[in-house]
């Protein structure tokens, strides 16, 4: 989905609009509170190869990935796979796992976004192409 799309997400409201939009002039990593328990974390990192990364999910928050500047692959499972094999057990909304499953890739590139669910267990920040700068705003929105 591309960026002038994102009001149309549930749960992201004229502010986080507008405070997403001033974050694309004015990039400045860190988190960034919302009312209603919502925040989103502008993040600056190099993406990885696939390989060195693990799913992760997120019970209580659905997240929008926003890619500011750059390009990465988010590979996309689902949470309750059989093949995934617990590594980091769930605390403070965040578990990680891995294993043989099958897994969709999702390109973003400048100015794209998804949105993944608590059934999305996903591995973000991986190459594309080969290794690229990222600037990233990830929305977390709690779900109620």
């Amino acid at each position: 989905m591309n960026i002038s799309e994102l009001k149309s997400c549930h749960g992201v409201t004229d502010a986080m609009v507008d405070q997403v939009l001033a974050l694309l002039i004015d990039f400045k990593a860190g988190r960034y509170e919302f009312e209603g328990g919502a925040y989103a974390n502008a993040e600056n990192y190099e993406t990885v190869e696939s390989k060195d990364k693990q799913f992760e999910a997120h019970r209580k928050f659905i997240d929008v990935q926003i890619i500011v500047e750059g390009q990465e692959t988010i590979e996309v499972a689902d949470v309750n796979s059989p093949e995934f094999e617990t590594t980091v057990p769930y605390v403070h909304d965040i578990e990680f796992m891995d294993g043989p499953v099958q897994s969709r890739k999702i390109e973003l590139h400048d100015g794209e976004f998804c949105v993944l669910y608590p059934q999305d267990a996903h591995k973000p920040c991986t190459h594309l192409d080969g290794k690229h700068r990222v600037k990233k705003i990830v929305i977390k929105l709690p779900i109620e």
